[in-house]
């Protein structure tokens, strides 16, 4: 009797290891899928952000070109003036 109890006793702690490691298992791969998504998160902000600042600077470069064509010109108009 004692082996068929220790039988059954060994039997018993496998199927809750296993039940262990597949809730493991299961949880590591949630936490991976997770970690996977957020990282994919954080890169597609950070190239939003980074297109954006681009375009500001392209923006602001333009500007100041435009700018600067604009007081060339008005100081060619005072020198012809005077």
């Amino acid at each position: 009797m004692s082996g068929e109890g220790d039988t059954q006793m060994t039997d018993n702690l496998k199927v809750k290891v296993n039940k262990i490691v597949d809730t493991t298992r299961v949880q590591s791969h949630a936490a991976y899928d997770n970690a996977t998504v957020t990282a994919h998160n954080l890169q597609n902000n950070a190239d939003e952000k980074a297109h954006q600042i681009s375009d500001d600077v392209k923006i602001g470069i333009s500007n100041t070109i435009s700018d600067v064509k604009i007081t060339t010109h008005e100081l060619r108009s005072k020198l012809k003036t005077n």
